[in-house]
């Protein structure tokens, strides 16, 4: 145990650079998933907003593929509306 430690000590002495930098690019790429995540809820606020002001946008082309069905964008939109 003591060898390992002495071990990771030395490493870290050696590379504490590298070791903050692969920190900061951790924390950069956990930011990135947020945001592209916000991006696209406020997309789907920005096309729910155009749709109910008439812009004609295509929501079931977009948002719900193939699958169809009876929506009703309305009630759809307004979860993101609020």
């Amino acid at each position: 145990m003591y060898i390992f430690t002495t071990q990771m000590l030395d490493f870290i002495k050696k590379y504490p650079m590298s070791i903050l930098l692969a920190i900061i690019a951790l924390n950069l790429f956990s930011i990135a998933g947020s945001l592209s995540k916000e991006a696209k809820l406020n997309q789907m606020k920005l096309d729910c907003a155009k749709w109910k002001l008439g812009h004609g946008v295509e929501l079931i082309q977009k948002y719900l593929g193939d699958k169809g069905g009876a929506t009703s964008y309305d009630a759809w939109c307004s979860r993101y509306l609020n």
